[in-house]
């Protein structure tokens, strides 16, 4: 069946709201058996658009449905993914939108805020057999597309520009199976497509990327950071990435599996990383198991016929580098093969830039590794590999444009590493390598050297306060993991700005005390009836990108017996969104 929204009394006229008229046509085709919903030429205006299993919206060109200016015109859905949207889709099959027409959330006009309310275009959850193709969707106020669980979903020869939009990502996953993302061309105000997991029964399976050209102010492919869940058999290639802050970014943070991965035929201009690869420990997930969950599986990574132009840096004076591999000591990033990849870098880094660099532990910097200013300077040129196990690097070129006193490629903590047929230009060596074990070198050209004698007793010593500080935080943090499975006995809140200081009163009956203030940003003094406590665990859970600093306080016996006082204050920076949580712990 074919119903055109018009013959259910849609108006093209750009004022009149359509919802109703929409989804009477599309329960009617749904009632029918299914079929297609025509959206003709015109402008026509819409809240959220409920699909039914067997229909299709199909805008034809010239076709726009404008979003309404009203928040109360939108909802979401009532599971997984509750934010708001124009076209909503939940436990559906065989349905989608397709068609030449655009959709159009007008947030230049209506100034989305997150008190307004920001809707994304589509949203798809719990549904199988999805398609949207050949429409162009702009000016969102969220993610574009949201895929929530889905299974065998095509994306397909699509048009996304979300730029100006916080939080504007074209394609996103919170889990799901068998996918294919082709033809289509992204500009992106965040991440042009990313992959998360945010349940372990909803992982990201069995993905196809290709023939897509991808610009962003972050991300052209990010996989992670939410990885509460598996990611498995990812493949990227015959994509072209413009302009992006980072051409591919692949964090595993939680402990689940992220292996195989296929990174060939990529061109990257003017990227500021090409290639970003992490492995940590960080509970960036609702679902996580831990404050400081335990680290995951990373391994099976193959990169291959790769051109990457780092045309620009962050400002004077940083120093990146455009392919990064770095795991933790006791989780290495295992099993990458690296082929033919021709890496242009800016270069112009000093001596003192190489080997007077020492890179911490991801645990123990107290920020994620997101943020580009995180690490602004490396040790190296080109390429920086570190707690990884089992590297191939064959056919590599590595062309650094300013001659670099740094070497092109420096190596840290690796069992086991093959480099052959490969070379650089413009840079001083091509491997510098530090605690590399298993080290086999052929047919390169381009210096091969060790740490220096002063430079490796001075690196011994930072690797092992390093890693003494990564079993303070490890130790620290189950503090608050303790503290979740305690009794609440108080819990307060903050506004999220405008306060630097909160007092509150309970009366202690003994037993142990555990007291969490879950976001904030600066360095909190506590004081107990009026004595500042100086023996509390500290920075329980390290700073990270979203949520600034996490605080955990064991406060001992005698000072919190009978009635009590407590202030937690801020000499600088701000409490966020909630205050003071007291748990009672046996």
């Amino acid at each position: 069946m074919r119903l055109y929204i018009t013959e259910c009394g849609a108006v093209a006229d750009g004022i009149t709201k359509c919802t109703d008229a929409i989804n009477e046509a599309i329960e009617r085709v749904a009632s029918a058996g299914g079929g297609y919903v025509i959206v003709p030429p015109g402008e026509f205006v819409s809240g959220t658009i409920e699909l039914k299993s067997n229909v299709y919206i199909e805008l034809e060109p010239g076709a726009v449905i404008l979003g309404s200016m009203e928040k109360s015109d939108f909802h979401g859905g009532s599971k997984r993914h509750k934010g708001s949207t124009l076209i909503l889709g939940e436990d559906l099959y065989n349905c989608g939108v397709i068609g030449k027409g655009t959709l159009n959330l007008r947030r230049d006009k209506i100034g989305y805020t997150k008190e307004h309310g920001r809707p994304s275009i589509i949203v798809f959850i719990d549904c199988h057999n999805i398609t949207v193709r050949g429409i162009s969707l702009i000016k969102t106020g969220f993610f574009t597309i949201y895929s929530v669980n889905n299974t065998n979903v095509t994306f397909d020869s699509l048009i996304l520009d979300t730029t100006g939009c916080e939080n504007g990502d074209g394609i996103d996953f919170s889990g799901s199976r068998n996918v294919t993302i082709s033809g289509c061309k992204i500009k992106a105000g965040d991440d042009a497509i990313g992959l998360k997991t945010h349940w372990p029964d909803a992982p990201c399976e069995n993905f196809t990327i290709t023939n897509c050209v991808l610009s962003s102010n972050w991300a052209g492919v990010r996989i992670g950071p939410e990885t509460c869940g598996d990611m498995l058999n990812i493949t990227i290639s015959n994509c072209v990435f413009n302009d992006c802050s980072d051409g591919i970014k692949i964090q595993l943070c939680e402990n689940y599996r992220m292996e195989d991965l296929t990174l060939s035929n990529l061109n990257m201009n003017n990227v500021l990383r090409a290639v970003f690869m992490t492995s940590n420990s960080c509970p960036m997930s609702s679902q996580s198991t831990g404050v400081r969950p335990d680290p995951g599986v990373f391994k099976r990574v193959l990169m291959s016929n790769i051109i990457a132009h780092m045309g620009r840096r962050p400002e004077p004076g940083w120093f990146e580098s455009q392919i990064v591999i770095m795991g933790l000591p006791e989780a290495p990033i295992e099993d990458i093969m690296m082929s033919n990849i021709h890496v242009v870098a800016p270069g112009g880094g000093h001596a003192d830039n190489g080997e007077g660099v020492r890179m911490p532990e991801l645990i123990n910097n107290g920020q994620y590794p997101d943020l580009l200013f995180e690490f602004p300077e490396f040790p190296c040129s080109a390429m920086y590999i570190k707690n990884a196990a089992r590297i191939r690097m064959t056919n590599c070129i590595f062309e650094i444009v300013n001659a670099d006193e740094r070497p092109a490629v420096v190596a840290e903590n690796v069992d086991g590493m093959r480099l052959s047929g490969s070379e650089v230009y413009n840079a001083a060596g091509l491997l510098r390598h530090y605690r590399v074990n298993d080290l086999r070198v052929t047919n390169c050209e381009g210096e091969i050297t060790t740490l220096s004698p002063e430079f490796a007793a001075i690196w011994d010593s930072f690797r092992e306060n390093s890693l003494k500080e990564e079993a303070r935080v490890i130790a620290n943090a189950k503090v608050c993991d303790e503290a979740k499975k305690g009794e609440l006995i108080l819990e307060t809140l903050m506004p999220e700005k405008g306060m630097n200081s909160q007092t509150v009163d309970f009366e202690y009956n003994g037993g142990r005390i555990i007291m969490l203030t879950p976001k904030v940003s600066g360095s909190p003094k506590i004081s107990v009836n009026g004595s500042e406590v100086y023996y509390w665990d500290r920075e329980a859970v390290h700073e990270g990108y979203n949520f600034s600093c996490r605080m955990g306080f064991e406060l001992t016996e005698y000072l919190i017996s009978g009635n009590n006082e407590i202030t937690v204050s801020l000499d600088n920076g701000k409490f966020a969104a909630k205050g003071i949580f007291l748990y009672r712990v046996k």
